[in-house]
């Protein structure tokens, strides 16, 4: 009887040990604790009968501790950002040179009088220009060529130089000072561009000027065709159109509408020389402002004397609208002698103006963030290739 008490206590141990108590999982362990060194062999031996007996007579054996992953996981949402490298170097600055140079071209951009408007053909050959900081932006710089008095000069005249101009001072500065290396397209430099460096007191004496409205009407009721679209007119009794193309855009916006700049005439070939008439009466927006003596309203003296230093005239790629007592008038923007102007090329009265649009022209070209520099002097850097 005693036997058998024992034999069902033994069971009972032994399940204990085999089923709660883990004795094969702490056997694992300690026989895995022996096979990390020799050296305490016989320790953990004896470490090892120790824990079977205690298991045996029914003990809890503590778990090992468990070292800590002192590793921490990553927080979620807190990317570690690339660095930045910088490309424009921080003590560029306006007025310094880049050593800029165009693609190659054979022969200069032919300019008809059916382009222009004026009374003959023209070529505007290809300067050598001096290239130099217009703007440094974010993640770009404007280069600009350096307006000099002995540029060569061209004409734009009557409602087709108006309708067109923009247009072809662009198309000129594309074909003559583009970089297909680079990947950069060459423009005209516009109105946008000086406006965007005026400072507190020449953004008010800009409003002091444009904005006014005028209306005309019966044999002052003419406009170029362009006009149509931009935001400067109002035609019949509509107020002035807000939806349309600015001063300085040459076309693009109205692709959508099936209209091409420049402007054709309808199922011919040859561009437009015509203007059109209101009904009733033209109501016309004034953008024009001019002023000289301009040192006041800009605060970088670098950016003032690229511009208007140097005896330069030349033209900008942008349109303007004048308002006088009888009539509106239309033009081109224009620097020269060290003021912000126009030329005139016809009003609301239907006449055309010519021979006045004597100026120049001069390209603009924007770097973007993969090119690179190397400072060869003081205010002078070579682009890397």
């Amino acid at each position: 009887m005693t036997i058998i008490i024992l034999l069902i206590l033994a069971g009972i141990t032994l399940t204990t040990a085999l089923g709660q108590n883990g004795l094969f999982q702490r056997a694992k362990y300690a026989g895995e604790k022996y096979k990390e060194s020799e050296a305490d062999e016989e320790e953990k031996l004896r470490e090892l009968e120790k824990d079977i007996g205690k298991i045996a007579d029914g003990e809890n054996i503590t778990e090992p501790p468990i070292e800590e992953n002192t590793i921490e996981p990553p927080v979620e949402g807190n990317t570690v950002e690339p660095p930045i490298i910088e490309t424009i170097p921080s003590e560029m600055k306006v007025g310094d040179i880049i050593n800029y140079t165009p693609d190659t071209v054979e022969e200069g951009y032919k300019l008809t009088s059916e382009m222009s408007g004026y009374t003959s053909d023209q070529t505007l050959p290809k300067e050598t220009f001096t290239w130099k900081v217009l703007s440094k932006n974010i993640d770009s710089v404007d280069i600009m060529g350096k307006p000099t008095s002995s540029m060569s000069k061209i004409y734009f005249d009557g409602e087709t130089g108006y309708n067109n101009g923009v247009y072809y001072l662009n198309e000129m500065c594309k074909t003559l000072y583009s970089n297909n290396k680079l990947g950069v397209t060459a423009r005209s430099i516009n109105l946008q561009d000086i406006e965007s460096k005026l400072n507190a007191k020449g953004i008010a004496a800009k409003g002091k000027f444009d904005g006014y409205i005028g209306e005309f009407s019966g044999k002052y009721a003419y406009y170029p065709n362009l006009a149509k679209y931009e935001n400067i007119l109002g035609i019949d009794g509509l107020s002035v159109n807000e939806d349309g193309i600015g001063e300085s855009d040459d076309g693009t916006k109205l692709e959508d509408q099936g209209i091409k700049i420049p402007l054709l005439d309808d199922d011919t070939t040859n561009y437009t020389k015509s203007k059109s008439k209101a009904d009733n009466k033209i109501t016309v927006k004034q953008n024009y402002y001019g002023f000289d003596k301009l040192e006041d309203y800009f605060d970088d003296i670098n950016f003032y004397s690229l511009i208007f230093g140097g005896n330069s005239y030349y033209f900008l790629a942008s349109r303007c609208t004048g308002l006088g007592s009888e009539m509106a008038f239309f033009g081109l923007r224009t620097i020269g002698w060290e003021e912000l102007s126009s030329v005139i090329t016809c009003c609301s009265e239907g006449k055309q103006y010519g021979g006045e649009g004597n100026y120049g022209v001069v390209p603009v070209v924007t770097l973007g963030s993969d090119i690179q520099y190397e400072k060869v002097g003081s205010g002078v850097w070579n682009i890397k290739e």
